[in-house]
């Protein structure tokens, strides 16, 4: 039975407790509920004890467990786990899983279940606040710090957790920090919040029941609905974290009852954003839902390296998305959930998105585990597996090149993969195949290139060399400059017909004389949008090596808008020329008001569309500032010969 090893990285994370590294610090109020852990640093001088929770201990202590257990089965198993320790020189957790393929992949599943990211989060309080805290208040901390597993602290300095610490505390802060798993901060602090607003503040609150898959969609692109309600009533809505289950945390049993939390100073202001909302729930929406099938590791690396992202693919779209859990077993499926097609389906190919900049190789390559080990050191994307056939490697595209350029100069032969949306395979290749065929001969037609469907929406292009290997690294970068850069943007329909020109001919000057592609298209917009947001209705795409004209001709494109705006326009021969006339009208805040709280604003996009108009209609209830009304201006056309 062959051995593999599996080398994974993982991101260190500690939080000191700061009473220990800032002696001005003055604590009053902490729930001690036991996650600190001591620890000793001696030195020349002294020895110095002070109070820490990180990442690797956890680690360390399922790695004990499953050593000890592979040891009891005596000589005949082979399967165990080191950890090499983050350095000043390698700030990463580095794991080697060494053993039979099922040890392997149960040990990897093990410890990516039991990993997590510590950290903090730190709320300001106002003087009154602090002055409120009564014995009330810090008995429920008490219970939020249990039912979270975090820890809660009272003091006067808000930054008492940033690496960078000032000298001296200024001694009228008042500051509530959250100290524990990220997860847990996340979810502890939106329960905090309507704590401090309930018995500090005299809020009246309530809530509303709703499953996690319907907020984002409700919500709108960036909660934009949520929090217009809030402004309009002068309320605080508080959702529940999108992604609460990243690292197993578990403290949501399931994603259906959940709640919307409402606070506000008076009652009249809660009942009302609670009857808006109930309306905003009660509008009949059709949902959409689509599932993304994914390469394991990369899924467990996006999971681990691309939160970030993939929330702000949520909120830019307003959809769902829900992830397995870090290491979940026989699940690497993604669900995208919404209720506007194009929406949907602009989320599903940014995910898949980010899943390509993921590149992957298999190399024939005479290396030790040593070497293999100090190779992806400071690399935290990037997961090997070895055994004596030879060794893959996964990781993101910036930490992954260095990699196979290593590689490549000591191996006889590698197959590198890259993974891209189906919609841009003849982007990639170019009419005939003229793409990939010049790409060959710059390289003496030696690597093999072959595309092979992986899923709905992805393909492999499969780069194989056998012999002169290092061109690998050639190709790559030579495949790379075909690889789409794009742009997307807003430019009122009204405008379209104008700037493509008669028979496109203002537009494919531009494409010409740029060498990109630009694509015009009509709003999608829900007819029952609580909010009016201009969704992006143009593209501008190009080979990454003709990048940098990207911004050349959007200045281009906005320079034309701007004369029609004017009515700039130059009269050519056999063409008409559009005259553009404004109507300016005004708009009562109170009719505004009854307009977004029926959810009529697709009644703006109606009338634009039916007559060729753009209406620059407010896009907040900010926007009329103490105002009782607002002049709206409408742009039209008529064409003149």
């Amino acid at each position: 039975m062959s051995s593999n090893t599996i080398i994974q990285t993982l991101e260190y994370s500690f939080v000191l407790d700061p009473k220990f590294t800032n002696t001005d610090i003055i604590t009053y109020y902490e729930t001690h509920n036991g996650i600190w852990r001591d620890y000793t640093a001696e030195s020349l001088d002294a020895t110095i004890s002070y109070k820490m929770i990180d990442n690797l201990h956890v680690l360390h202590k399922i790695v004990r467990r499953i050593n000890n257990i592979q040891s009891k089965l005596g000589k005949s198993t082979k399967n165990y786990i080191t950890i090499v320790d983050p350095s000043i020189a390698n700030p990463l957790i580095s794991v080697s899983i060494h053993g039979n393929e099922q040890f392997c992949n149960d040990a990897r599943h093990q410890i990516l279940t039991n990993y997590n990211q510590v950290g903090h989060k730190t709320l300001n309080l106002t003087e009154v606040e602090f002055m409120s805290i009564d014995e009330a208040f810090t008995n429920d901390m008490i219970k939020l710090s249990q039912r979270y597993d975090v820890e809660l602290i009272i003091n006067n300095d808000k930054n008492s957790f940033l690496q960078q610490q000032h000298k001296s505390s200024n001694h009228k802060d008042f500051s509530l920090h959250i100290v524990g798993k990220k997860d847990n901060i996340t979810l502890c602090e939106t329960a905090l919040r309507i704590l401090i607003d309930s018995l500090l503040n005299g809020y009246t609150i309530d809530c509303i029941d709703m499953s996690l898959s319907m907020i984002p969609v409700l919500g709108g692109v960036d909660l934009y609905n949520f929090l217009q309600i809030a402004k309009q009533t002068k309320a605080n809505i508080y959702v529940p974290e999108l992604l609460p289950n990243l690292f197993n945390s578990n403290i949501i049993s399931n994603n259906k009852d959940l709640k919307i939390w409402i606070t506000a100073k008076n009652i009249s202001e809660l009942l009302l954003a609670k009857h808006i909302l109930n309306k905003l729930i009660s509008d009949k929406r059709e949902l959409i839902t689509k599932t993304i099938t994914m390469n394991k590791i990369k899924l467990d690396s996006i999971i681990l390296n691309n939160q970030k992202d993939l929330l702000n693919i949520m909120f830019k779209y307003g959809v769902f998305i829900q992830l397995p859990s870090l290491g979940e077993l026989n699940n690497a499926t993604i669900t995208v959930q919404g209720c506007i097609p194009e929406s949907v389906n602009d989320c599903v190919n940014d995910i898949n998105g980010i899943a390509a900049n993921y590149y992957s190789m298999d190399a024939v390559c005479p290396i030790n585990e040593l070497a293999l080990t100090q190779l992806i050191q400071l690399k935290k994307t990037c997961v090997v597996t070895f055994n004596q056939f030879g060794l893959q490697v996964v990781g993101r595209s910036d930490e992954f090149k260095p990699i196979l350029a290593q590689l490549a100069s000591n191996s006889m032969a590698i197959k590198l993969r890259l993974e891209m949306g189906n919609d841009q395979r003849d982007f990639i290749t170019g009419k005939k195949n003229g793409k990939l065929i010049k790409i060959l001969n710059q390289l003496q037609n030696i690597p093999k290139i072959n595309f092979t469907a992986f899923n709905e929406y992805n393909f492999y292009i499969d780069v194989e060399v056998t012999n002169n290997v290092p061109i690998v690294v050639q190709a790559l970068e030579l495949l790379e400059l075909e690889m789409p850069s794009e742009l997307k943007f807003n430019i009122p329909e009204v405008f379209h017909k104008s700037i493509i020109g008669n028979g496109g001919s203002i537009i494919q000057g531009i494409m010409k004389k740029f060498n990109v592609y630009i694509k015009f298209s009509s709003n999608k917009t829900s007819p029952n949008a609580y909010s009016l947001k201009r969704t992006n209705n143009v593209l501008i795409k190009c080979p990454r090596k003709n990048a940098k004209n990207i911004q050349l001709v959007k200045y281009e494109i906005d320079q034309l808008v701007y004369k029609c705006c004017m009515n700039y326009t130059t009269p050519q021969p056999n063409t008409t020329t559009t005259i553009y006339h404004s109507i300016k009208f005004e708009l009562l805040k109170s009719h505004y008001l009854l307009l977004i709280n029926n959810n009529k604003l697709g009644q703006v996009n109606k009338i634009e569309s039916d007559y060729q108009s753009f209406i620059n209609f407010p896009a907040s209830i900010e926007d009329f500032k103490n105002n009782s009304k607002l002049v709206i201006d409408m742009k039209g056309s008529e064409s003149k010969g």
